[in-house]
C-alpha cells in the first residue's frame, strides 16, 4: 500500500485559493478514480474535483467553509503499490495541475500537437502573440504537453523581434476625440 497526496490544483487563471462547498467523502470512504470527492468555490467558479486514483480516503484537508491555498494538500488516498503509478500517470495526463512533480520533454522531442492541432498556451500569451505577429506553432514549448510558457515566449519574441501586425481594419474619424 502506497499514499497518494491530491493537492488542490489551479482551478482557474490567477486563483491563489479556494472554500471547500461540499465534501462528497469522509475518512474511511473508499472511492474509483473519476468519483466526485469535493466541491469548491473561487472568487470565480464551482468546481467539483473527482478523485485522481482509486482508494481509501486517509485525510481531508478541513471541514466544509475552509479556505486551502493552491498547492497544498486537499486529500490522501492509500492506493495500492501496483496501481499507483499507472493512476498517477493517468492523473498528469488528465490534470497537469494534480501530477506530483512536472514533467518536461527533453528538448530533443518534437512539440506536440495539442488538443485538435491547437498549440497549448494561456490566454494572454495567445493575445501577445497576436499584437506582435507571432505564428505560435514556430515557439517550442516545455511545459506539460508541449505547452508554452512565459518565458519560452517571451524569448522566442526577444529573438525574432517582429514587427506588430497591421490593424485589421482603419478606423473611420467621426470628429470626436478619444481621452483615455
Amino acid at each position: 500500500m502506497s499514499e497518494f497526496v491530491f493537492k488542490l490544483p489551479d482551478l482557474g487563471e490567477g486563483t491563489v485559493e479556494a472554500e471547500i462547498a461540499e465534501w462528497m467523502v469522509k475518512v474511511g470512504d473508499v472511492v474509483k478514480e473519476e468519483d466526485p470527492i469535493c466541491a469548491m468555490l473561487t472568487d470565480k467558479a464551482a468546481v467539483e474535483l473527482t478523485a485522481p486514483v482509486s482508494g481509501k480516503v486517509l485525510s481531508v484537508a478541513g471541514a466544509e467553509g475552509d479556505t486551502v491555498a493552491v498547492g497544498t494538500p486537499l486529500i490522501v488516498f492509500e492506493t495500492d503499490a501496483v496501481d499507483v503509478g499507472r493512476q498517477q500517470e493517468s492523473a498528469a495526463t488528465t490534470a497537469p495541475a494534480v501530477a506530483e512533480e512536472p514533467t518536461v520533454p527533453p528538448p530533443s522531442q518534437e512539440q506536440p500537437a495539442g488538443l485538435g492541432g491547437k498549440v497549448l498556451t494561456s490566454p494572454s500569451i495567445r493575445a501577445r502573440a497576436r499584437e506582435a505577429g507571432i505564428d505560435l506553432t514556430q515557439v517550442k514549448g516545455s511545459g506539460p504537453k508541449g505547452r508554452i510558457l512565459t518565458a519560452e515566449f517571451e524569448a522566442f519574441a526577444a529573438g525574432n523581434a517582429v514587427a506588430p501586425a497591421p490593424a485589421a481594419a482603419p478606423q473611420r474619424r467621426t470628429g470626436a476625440t478619444e481621452i483615455k
